[in-house]
């Protein structure tokens, strides 16, 4: 058996060990030395220490803090009722984690991961709380990124396929529900191709940028222009009321394109054609909508171009051989 003296049992600390007093000194050198931020409040709320990567993080010293709430570094991207149910879930359980958007001294927005815990008195009350985060800004706003690539056309930066389906789904399930009507509408470049066979796709992409702008600013926010392929946009008008204002605002797209584009040191001229179909006049699937208006498209372009045409039942979309 080893000679060495024992502890005597008041002087240990009952996490091992460790003396007492050894112990306070080791937590507070691991409180200020590790990477991650950490906060120590009352049991109201305030600030009674912080440590250096606290201090790191967020640009506020500990004299700055202490005495403070929280609440001083809020960005304001999470509501009341988040710290509500924040809170709620704290005391209920005695922890909670979660990722909270805060602001620096300097005005910047950063992502942390908070986890807090509730530290208390023998007799079961709250004395303390202690909260821990680390920087994952990067890793949120790279997730926001993909988010945002994967519902948005990469070039002209509006909703793709998979945004303008979800939004129409949506649509129809609100018309029927309120009795409302929509349109869906399927624009498509009259010899797009030219410009980029003459000027390359360089210029072409310009093009579509431009064209994109115009075709957005004849439109409400409450309606969705998407790019769904080339030189083929799909557009969806909300809230219709019985009047023909669909065919006006369709008509008003055709005109926004009329004048030049001057793109890359050239005076370019596209014209289109647009197709589109009523819900729930037209009662078939959002899929069935698009393909609707894609084929009256088509029947505006056998007529010559540069026109509009609504969908009928009796049209066909012609067979490409």
């Amino acid at each position: 058996m080893s000679n060495a003296p024992s502890t005597p049992p008041e002087q240990v600390d009952q996490r091992g060990t460790i003396p007492s007093h050894e112990f306070v000194q080791i937590a507070a050198s691991v409180f200020e030395r590790v990477s991650i931020g950490a906060m120590i409040t009352d049991a109201e709320g305030r600030i009674v220490s912080v440590n250096n990567a606290f201090s790191a993080f967020t640009g506020y010293s500990a004299g700055e803090v202490i005495g403070k709430k929280p609440s001083l570094l809020q960005s304001g991207r999470q509501d009341a009722r988040f710290y509500a149910e924040m809170w709620q879930t704290l005391r209920q359980r005695g922890h909670w984690s979660g990722i909270v958007w805060n602001r620096k001294k300097n005005g910047a927005h950063y992502a942390e991961l908070l986890n807090i815990s509730s530290i208390y008195s023998e007799d079961g009350h709250v004395t303390h709380y202690i909260g821990t985060f680390s920087d994952i800004t990067y890793t949120q706003e790279y997730a926001a990124h993909l988010e945002h690539l994967a519902h948005y056309d990469s070039l002209t930066d509006l909703p793709n396929r998979v945004l303008l389906a979800d939004r129409l789904q949506q649509a129809m399930t609100r018309v029927r529900r309120q009795s409302q009507r929509l349109a869906v509408g399927y624009l498509d470049l009259d010899n797009f191709k030219p410009i980029n066979d003459l000027y390359g796709h360089l210029t072409g992409d310009e093009v579509l940028i431009s064209v994109a702008r115009r075709l957005s600013s004849c439109l409400r926010d409450s309606d969705t222009l998407a790019r769904i392929g080339g030189d083929e946009f799909a557009i969806l008008l909300c809230d219709l009321g019985e009047d023909g204002a669909h065919e006006a605002t369709f008509r008003r797209l055709l005109q926004a394109l009329e004048p030049p584009f001057h793109v890359s040191g050239q005076t370019l001229t596209v014209q289109a054609c647009i197709g589109a179909t009523l819900y729930p006049a037209d009662f078939v699937s959002a899929e069935t909508l698009l393909h609707h208006a894609d084929i009256a498209m088509y029947a505006a372009k056998h007529q010559g171009g540069n026109g509009f045409r609504m969908y009928q039942q009796d049209m066909q979309k012609p067979t490409v051989n």
